[in-house]
């Protein structure tokens, strides 16, 4: 007797045909059939689910279907994600490059230097405020200058209330304890403080030294750009002990008290602040007893 092999076996399974009829629910009467083999089951089978696939690969890679995609939606955060971070380095970078500006100008006012024409940037269009107030009467000279005074009084009061309001939650540290010999106004911008000979003069808050070396007028000079716009000089020391571009803390010694420069008569610290690239009283921010 001839023996069936394995593959033999498997050929007949494949090959063996398979009838599906369709009947009536009712009186079970055969209303079509087909006969397939389990082969050609398979081939139907197998093309029905590549057609499938082609078209879903078809619809969601031509089609606004392919959002739904997780790669695609990856894709696209990743894009909107790239162009925040975009957006916030330009800021960033302009942002760097007006502080740099605007230090660069304090700098040569300090230093009696002319700010390069290049440098100025028109004034922005701004909310009327205290500091915009014109008065318009013009009566008499005297009115005139009158109306004038009142104009400047209103604007110092408005800056420096303003800057009151910007020094909040800042605590500033007296330069130096000594004896003030000269006080602040119009024509002297700052604090004469007398004191000790190589008594040191400590930062009053945290920031970086933007300047720091020697002027015909004001002998070893120290500048601090500190948060908030504020601004501190510290002029006629004997040494400096800090050089541009250190960050310092509040309360480190930068510098020796001093008699150089011309614009002296004695061992002191001139003592200014700034706020804005504008002189503020320090008498108003710090206490120095």
């Amino acid at each position: 007797m001839h023996k069936v092999t394995r593959w033999k076996k498997f050929e007949l399974y494949l090959l063996k045909k398979i009838r599906i009829n369709g009947l009536n629910a009712k009186s079970y009467e055969r209303l079509w059939g087909i006969e397939l083999t389990r082969l050609s089951m398979i081939f139907i089978l197998l093309f029905f689910a590549i057609l499938f696939f082609t078209m879903s690969v078809v619809l969601l890679s031509y089609t606004p279907l392919k959002k739904i995609m997780p790669s695609s939606a990856f894709a696209s955060t990743n894009s909107e994600i790239s162009r925040n971070q975009l957006k916030k380095i330009e800021e960033l970078e302009r942002q760097v490059d007006l502080q740099t500006r605007y230090i660069d100008d304090f700098k040569n006012v300090i230093l009696g230097k002319p700010i390069p024409s290049d440098k100025a940037n028109p004034l922005a269009k701004k909310d009327v405020n205290p500091e915009n107030i014109k008065l318009s009467v013009k009566n008499s000279k005297l009115e005139e200058k009158f109306n004038k005074k009142v104009e400047k009084d209103i604007r110092d009061n408005a800056f420096t209330t303003r800057a009151k309001q910007n020094s909040k939650g800042i605590f500033f540290f007296s330069p130096l304890s000594g004896i003030i010999s000269s006080g602040y106004s119009s024509s002297h911008p700052g604090v004469d403080i007398v004191a000790k000979s190589n008594s040191p003069i400590k930062s009053i808050f945290n920031g970086i030294v933007i300047f720091a070396d020697w002027t015909q007028a004001n002998g070893n000079t120290i500048i601090v750009y500190h948060p908030n716009q504020f601004l501190s000089v510290y002029k006629h020391n004997s040494a400096l002990l800090k050089k541009q571009g250190d960050i310092i803390k509040s309360g480190d010694p930068i510098a020796i008290i001093g008699d150089t420069g011309e614009n002296t008569n004695g061992t002191h610290l001139h003592f200014e602040l700034f706020f804005e690239g504008k002189n503020v009283n320090p008498l108003d921010f710090i206490s120095f007893q």
